[in-house]
C-alpha cells in the first residue's frame, strides 16, 4: 500500500469485480425462466466469501489484464492500465485466459492448450508468493468459483440488455460471451469436481439461453489462432 501510495492520488476503481452481485443472480435468472440447480446458492456463497477473504490468495492484482493493457519494452511484456489494481483475490487475474478476458472489448478464443500454458505459467509466479497455489485441492476449486463469478458478473450486468436483441462490444457479441462463459464453467467445474450445483446450473442456462436465441454463432479464436487465417 505505501508503494502504491507514493505512485499518486488513488481514483475511484474500475474493477469489474466490486460487481459481483450475488443477489442479482435471482432475478437475472428469472429473467430468462431459468431455476438453479438444488445447493446452487450455498455455492455462491463461498464465492463471495472467497472475494471478501482470499486468505493465501490475497494479492495485489491488474483487475483488467487483457491483451491491449500491455506493451513490448525490449524483450519483456509490461502490463498498463493499473487504474483499477487493488489487493483482492489472486485468481481474479489468473483465470482471465481460462474464462476467456472478462473485462475485455477485445475477447476472442484461444485455443485449449495455450489456455492451460498461459494458467500453468500464471500458477508457477504465484506459487513463489502463496506456496498453497501450489495445492490441486486448493487451486482448482478456487479456479472454479472465480470462473463462475467472472461468469455470473456478466450475466447480471448484460441479460436484461440482450434477451431481445445481441449487441456488438469490441471484436466479440455479449450473446457469445454469455454463451462461451457458461459452456466454460460447466466444463470447468465436471474437469475438478467442484461446485457441483454451479456446473449444472451453468449449463441450464446455456440450454435455456440456446432455446431463446436459436444459434448464437461461436466466439471467434484470435485470428492468431485462427486456422482460416493465413498469416
Amino acid at each position: 500500500d505505501e508503494i502504491r501510495q507514493a505512485l499518486g492520488p488513488r481514483g475511484t476503481p474500475r474493477g469489474r469485480v466490486s460487481r459481483w452481485d450475488l443477489k442479482g443472480i435471482r432475478p437475472s435468472l428469472s429473467s430468462i425462466g431459468s431455476t438453479p440447480h438444488r445447493g446452487f446458492f450455498k455455492e455462491c456463497e463461498a464465492i463471495s466469501k472467497a472475494l471478501n477473504e482470499p486468505g493465501p490468495f490475497n494479492a495485489y492484482i491488474h483487475s483488467d489484464p487483457c491483451p491491449d493493457n500491455c506493451h513490448w519494452v525490449g524483450s519483456d511484456l509490461r502490463l498498463l492500465d493499473f487504474d483499477g489494481g487493488r489487493y483482492s483475490h489472486a485468481l481474479l487475474d489468473g483465470v482471465y485466459p481460462r474464462i476467456h478476458f472478462p473485462s475485455c472489448w477485445c475477447a476472442n478464443r484461444v485455443p485449449d492448450d495455450v489456455m492451460r500454458k498461459a494458467e500453468a505459467a500464471y500458477r508457477y509466479e504465484l506459487t513463489k508468493g502463496c506456496p498453497k497455489a501450489a495445492d490441486d485441492r486448493i487451486f482448482y476449486p478456487a479456479v472454479v468459483r472465480i470462473c463462475a463469478c467472472w461468469a455470473f458478473v456478466t450475466f447480471t450486468r448484460s441479460i436484461l440488455n440482450v434477451l431481445e436483441e445481441d449487441r456488438e462490444w469490441g471484436i466479440a457479441t455479449i450473446r457469445q460471451r454469455l454463451i462461451l462463459r457458461f459452456n466454460l464453467v460447466a466444463e470447468t467445474a465436471e474437469e475438478f469436481g467442484c461446485c457441483k450445483a454451479i456446473g449444472e446450473t451453468a449449463r441450464k442456462i446455456v440450454s435455456k439461453l440456446q432455446s431463446l436465441w436459436g444459434d448464437v454463432v461461436e466466439m471467434p479464436y484470435y485470428p492468431a489462432f485462427d486456422p482460416k487465417v493465413k498469416s
